[in-house]
């Protein structure tokens, strides 16, 4: 077993007596524990931006082995992406929708405005004033953020909500849709309001995540690997590079020459300086689920799950090692109300 309970959180609960008591369709909400697993990261200028359960947390982590911890906004529901352009975090936050949060003062961030999710909100990046969303079964939606305040939704695509969308990434005037049943689907997004589909790209297996550099996209397959795909033309984008896996890659992060790819079991390196020969020069176990990875500076970041934040030394590819950690909140198994107390048992990884 990788992860076993291995503590106990001691939560004060003000009024919860009454609301016990109150029937189950008539019930208020008077508070919340709001850390929880980290499945997100976003890294720049010596900050980190991570999912801690349904909160959004900002890091210092100018000295990597001992990360400091700067502010913590809750949100609407648990940080599943993050992505910061200029002044702002821009959260997909499953099915409490989407949060944006002005991170001016990174030791004083605040939420700014909200939408609410068609589903589940898994996936956002931002893109001049449009935010695109990967809404789980429901397609994924094109949001004017011009107005951070009050964000508005342009444009709904459902003609990817059979399968599940997870991950897009937009490049000029194309955007890039992880669709789990039909693969890669590439649209045209010159017009925010009218997004056409231009191209496909069918992976074999459930493709998570994708990051497109130059003209290839480095596509996540939960069942069959990395694959490179060449979009330089859209409308024909052609495989021509893969490395196989015996574990699901969930997510995959490019910089240089080399993919950073995380598969529920830790870190895996692969140099890609050849597109249609990858290879693994590369590998760190993590202790619980990685399920997300940030790269920047010689630096890789991974969510980690329960086992929080592992800050991985990458600038020797061929022998990555962690370097740093931040834990964060667990997931919480069991709660047990006494006396205006709730205890809660939480989740923590072995070692590491």
């Amino acid at each position: 077993m990788r992860i076993q309970p291995a503590c106990f959180l001691l939560v004060a609960v003000l009024c919860l007596g009454s609301v016990f008591a109150q029937q189950s369709w008539n019930t208020t909400l008077v508070g919340r524990w709001p850390n929880g697993p980290c499945k997100a990261t976003f890294a720049a200028n010596n900050l980190l931006y991570i999912g801690n359960g349904s909160s959004v947390e900002i890091l210092d982590v100018s000295n990597p082995a001992a990360p400091v911890s700067l502010a913590r906004v809750p949100v609407p529901g648990e940080v599943a992406e993050i992505f910061v352009e200029g002044n702002y975090a821009y959260v997909a936050a499953s099915s409490g929708g989407f949060s944006i949060l002005d991170v001016s003062d990174p030791a004083r961030p605040v939420e700014v405005g909200t939408l609410e999710s068609r589903n589940w909100t898994l996936g956002v990046f931002v893109s001049g004033h449009y935010a695109y969303l990967a809404e789980w079964n429901m397609g994924f939606r094109i949001v004017d953020v011009s107005d951070p305040a009050h964000p508005v939704e342009v444009a709904w695509d459902a003609r990817t909500r059979i399968g599940v969308v997870k991950g897009i990434f937009v490049v000029d005037s194309l955007a890039f849709v992880a669709n789990s049943v039909f693969g890669l689907r590439i649209f045209d997004v010159a017009d925010p309001a009218n997004p056409v589909e231009v191209g496909a790209y069918t992976a074999r297996g459930s493709v998570r995540k994708v990051q497109v550099v130059d003209h290839y996209a480095f596509v996540a397959s939960a069942d069959s690997g990395l694959r490179i795909v060449d979009v330089s033309d859209p409308t024909h984008p052609v495989e021509v590079g893969f490395t196989k896996s015996n574990t699901p890659v969930i997510d995959v992060a490019v910089s240089g020459s080399m993919a950073y790819v995380v598969d529920y079991f830790g870190l895996r390196i692969i140099d890609v300086s050849d597109v249609q020969h990858p290879h693994q020069v590369g590998w760190l176990e993590t202790p619980s689920y990685s399920v997300d990875v940030s790269v920047t500076d010689g630096l890789a970041f991974v969510a980690d799950d329960v086992g929080g934040v592992r800050i991985v030394d990458v600038s020797q590819p061929d022998s990555p090692e962690q370097v740093g950690r931040y834990e964060t909140g667990g997931r919480v198994n069991r709660v047990f109300y006494s006396q205006g107390m709730l205890y809660a048992l939480n989740d923590q990884p072995e070692g590491f």
